[in-house]
């Protein structure tokens, strides 16, 4: 729900329709998480969070009566609970994710039924598509009823495996590879990505392609100079461990206390682990920066917007494989340079749209130092962000998105 593969996913649906694809869109466990639901042709919901919470408990309640299992699935319901959550750690989720890869053999083999059933009712598919590999566990039930086209996207969830404690990580793997025989094309988001979700599922290459992802990159252009003074740096994602923000916090303690600079640091996301946070703000205190530091929570797209058009300089100081880099791809769509890890999708995002500086992963010296030369080489700064903005228009929009992906499934 909070890891931007919804707002990708809506940039590709809306597409899709222009290019005069009819399509419908089924949301699973939790509402989408948008910025705009314009224009999309959304089903209600089906797998809600709670029901299969409740039926890893005990299957049982997978029999509760269906106007229970409605209000438990209702979006209001659903939003007011996962709003009470604040960690989504893989660590804990080990059993839940075996089981709902499981399908049919699984706790939640009922909600499987029940969603086959309702696709197996509808106009027939030319083709599905599981929006990540995750949700394999429907593949088998979905091929068998239906007989039609599987795709599946690739989102960096062989990441979320990684992470999760033995057996189960061992387990998910397992499962999940078995269910990739049910699949007719798998989607990654990066010829980097190819080459690990190729060894991941254990696919052969033949049932490979890259997608590149795209934002809808409109609403983020803009004619006004980048915002030189007051320096500010802009973070803006989840906020958890794993995506790093105490890297670029220590290096921000650099740059203001070593270096000598006058900068800020603004934070936007959804906070998903709660003692990680507290632990970022002791940070912040210790250094003494709390006078320079701002929250400004989960910003919706006018929000996001104002946030992104308001920073002298992006960073997104992540510790995982990054699969997408959508926040990135919106700053540079802001004409804002970006600071990033050499990981993941960053190397082949700013080859095509050359829009920042790489640092190696985890050195908050050798970040601190970039940020300076930001802040130092203003004109130069301004150039590198008016670059990234003409990248992300000529390589990586959604319309451009739509149309590799129409391209993948013709392949098929």
């Amino acid at each position: 729900m909070y890891c931007g593969a919804c707002q990708r996913d809506a940039g590709l649906l809306r597409a899709l329709i222009a290019r005069g694809h009819e399509v419908q869109i089924v949301p699973l466990y939790t509402p989408f998480k948008l910025d705009d639901e314009t224009g999309l042709p959304l089903e209600e919901l089906h797998f809600g969070a709670i029901n299969i919470y409740l039926q890893q408990i005990n299957p049982a309640l997978g029999l509760l009566a269906a106007p229970l299992r409605k209000i438990l699935d209702s979006p209001r319901v659903i939003n007011t609970a996962t709003s009470l959550v604040k960690t989504n750690d893989p660590a804990e989720l080990g059993a839940l994710t075996v089981s709902m890869l499981s399908g049919t053999d699984g706790k939640q083999k009922r909600e499987v039924v029940r969603l086959v059933d309702f696709i197996a009712h509808q106009p027939r598919p030319d083709f599905i598509s599981l929006s990540n590999s995750l949700l394999s566990g429907l593949a088998p039930a979905l091929k068998d009823r239906l007989d039609c086209k599987i795709v599946c996207s690739m989102q960096g969830e062989e990441t979320f495996i990684e992470l999760l404690r033995e057996p189960h990580r061992g387990d998910a793997r397992r499962q999940i590879r078995r269910n990739a025989r049910f699949i007719d094309l798998v989607l990654a988001q990066g010829k980097s990505h190819a080459a690990r979700a190729t060894e991941f599922l254990a696919v052969p290459p033949i049932r490979m392609r890259t997608v590149y992802p795209g934002i809808e990159h409109e609403p983020y252009s803009r004619l006004s100079p980048r915002v030189r003074q007051p320096f500010t740096i802009g973070y803006l994602s989840s906020i958890s461990y794993y995506k790093g923000l105490d890297t670029l916090v220590d290096a921000f303690g650099l740059l203001v206390r070593e270096q000598r600079r006058d900068a800020f640091l603004r934070v936007g996301g959804r906070i998903q682990d709660e003692k990680y946070w507290q632990m970022v703000l002791a940070q912040v205190g210790k250094l003494g920066l709390s006078d320079r530091f701002e929250y400004v929570g989960e910003p919706d797209l006018v929000g996001k917007v104002a946030f992104l058009q308001g920073l002298s300089v992006f960073c997104l100081p992540t510790k995982l494989f990054e699969t997408r880099g959508l926040a990135v791809m919106e700053a540079l769509a802001a004409r804002v340079p970006v600071v990033v890890p050499r990981l993941g999708c960053f190397p082949e995002l700013l080859e095509a749209a050359p829009g920042g500086i790489m640092y190696p992963p985890g050195d908050c010296g050798y970040l601190a130092s970039t940020l300076e030369e930001i802040l130092a080489g203003a004109d130069e700064a301004d150039a590198i962000g008016k670059d990234g903005a003409a990248g992300i228009e000529q390589n990586f929009t959604a319309a451009l998105m739509a149309e590799r992906f129409e391209q993948a499934l013709e392949s098929c």
